[in-house]
């Protein structure tokens, strides 16, 4: 009988964890990039969230003219994570392009970051592709680090103030992205 009680007690215990553990993680899923931000207080911090400012970062892109975030205060910015090798990335930037030319007259900025690629490999793909957006090269991997980029592609849509108001990770098709842009961009 006190195996089973103690049996009992300690599955009790661990169903209990279990529990306590699926809503930490519910928790952090809630204020991570998956979720789109209500009209809570700007918070500072590193790694952005979805609410929280985004952090700024000043590099060159690959024709050696400097870039940084701060620069686009005042006009929605999308930031896209992305790399030649990655499949889901090539086909998600001719969408990236062509919403970039819809949404330019709504003062949309697009930043590209290539993920560890060479100028010389970046250069070539974009004028190949045709892309008119500025690309950065993230060759140490600091920006993937700074923006806790899990997956490729990741777009961070980041407000005029500055604030980070949705991360999408993962492809988006052109169905996916106009709907994140409209709601995006009635908001600016």
């Amino acid at each position: 009988m006190k195996n089973y009680q103690r049996v009992t007690s300690g599955i009790q215990w661990l169903a209990i964890l279990l529990v306590l553990t699926g809503l930490t993680a519910c928790g952090a899923v809630t204020n991570s990039g998956s979720t789109t931000a209500g009209t809570s207080p700007v918070k500072e911090e590193i790694a952005p969230r979805v609410g929280y400012t985004a952090p700024d970062f000043e590099v060159k892109d690959y024709t050696g003219k400097t870039v940084k975030l701060s620069d686009y205060r005042g006009k929605p910015v999308l930031l896209n994570f992305w790399a030649t090798w990655c499949p889901p990335c090539k086909v998600e930037m001719p969408e990236l392009q062509a919403a970039y030319q819809a949404h330019q007259q709504d003062g949309l900025i697009l930043l590209g970051i290539n993920l560890g690629e060479s100028p010389a490999t970046i250069k070539k793909y974009v004028e190949e592709q045709n892309f008119n957006w500025p690309m950065l090269p993230d060759p140490d991997g600091k920006l993937k680090t700074t923006f806790n980029v899990i997956g490729y592609p990741t777009t961070v849509f980041i407000d005029q103030s500055g604030i980070v108001r949705s991360v999408q990770i993962g492809g988006m098709d052109r169905q996916i992205l106009e709907s994140k842009l409209s709601q995006f961009l009635a908001r600016a």
